[in-house]
């Protein structure tokens, strides 16, 4: 694969995030994921995937560059959505049924977001943050109707209304993450917790994860429904054609003008 690296040894499956420092995640890099997910979940010798990144960040979120593409043209559908539309990017939305160690380092934003908390199990590093930087370019976060799912819903608002990211230690202090270690040792600690899996009994594991999950996303379909009705009609807005591009200027933008749009 092009922009991940999925390997299997013993009981164990890797998924590395591996396009680039800041690992934007496109279409291919989505197709990709959707990919190992499926092989994960069909291949029975598979008990744990981990999950994480070969360079410096686990993921800062979608390809602004592509976004911006479909948002200049007005493209923007809810089937394009890498969370809820035709290709997704998470374990959970590929029908994985096995649990998902999330190993991350650096930083983790919106859609990377997404992905890593759908993991079962979560470690970082001290130098993680976690954010959802989508407001600044007035793309609303499509998960925001989920997030309180994950973290206490003070928390959740502060990521989400304020676009400023917040360190691993807080989210620790909010029970949203298992433990917090070195770079060097976070690795070996999702293959040891890996271990203490794989020495339960598959058909047991399979049960709790299925009531978990079950019990975790009741009521989703709904909430992605109403927020596909809500967000597209915001990212195909001038306001957004105009955040992303003081994104790329590196200014701050001017919301609720009348920008000039570029000739077609």
């Amino acid at each position: 694969m092009k922009y991940i690296d999925y390997v299997k040894k013993d009981q164990l499956a890797y998924v590395f995030l591996n396009r680039s420092t800041f690992n934007g995640i496109n279409y291919e890099m989505a197709e990709e994921l959707g990919q190992a997910w499926r092989d994960f979940e069909g291949d029975p010798a598979m008990r744990v995937c981990i999950l994480g990144s070969r360079t410096d960040n686990f993921s800062a979120g979608f390809d602004i560059q592509q976004l911006s593409e479909m948002v200049e043209a007005g493209e923007y559908a809810w089937s394009k959505s890498v969370m809820f539309g035709d290709i997704r990017v998470g374990p959970h939305d590929n029908g994985v049924t096995k649990p998902i160690i999330g190993a991350y380092h650096g930083i983790v934003n919106a859609t990377g977001l997404w992905l890593a908390f759908q993991a079962d199990i979560i470690l970082t590093t001290p130098e993680t943050t976690f954010g959802l930087g989508e407001g600044l370019l007035n793309f609303p976060v499509e998960f925001a109707g989920l997030l309180s799912r994950y973290l206490p819903r003070v928390i959740a608002n502060q990521l989400l209304l304020t676009a400023r990211p917040l360190p691993a230690r807080r989210l620790y202090e909010v029970g949203a993450i298992n433990e917090i270690t070195a770079r060097k040792d976070l690795l070996p600690k999702a293959e040891k917790m890996a271990s203490y899996i794989c020495s339960c009994g598959p058909g047991a594991v399979s049960v709790m994860k299925c009531l978990a999950d079950d019990a975790m996303t009741a009521g989703s379909a709904a909430v992605g429904k109403r927020t596909g009705e809500l967000v597209v009609p915001v990212v195909n807005s001038p306001d957004t054609r105009e955040g992303i591009r003081a994104f790329f200027e590196k200014r701050k933008p001017s919301w609720g003008v009348s920008h000039k749009e570029t000739p077609e």
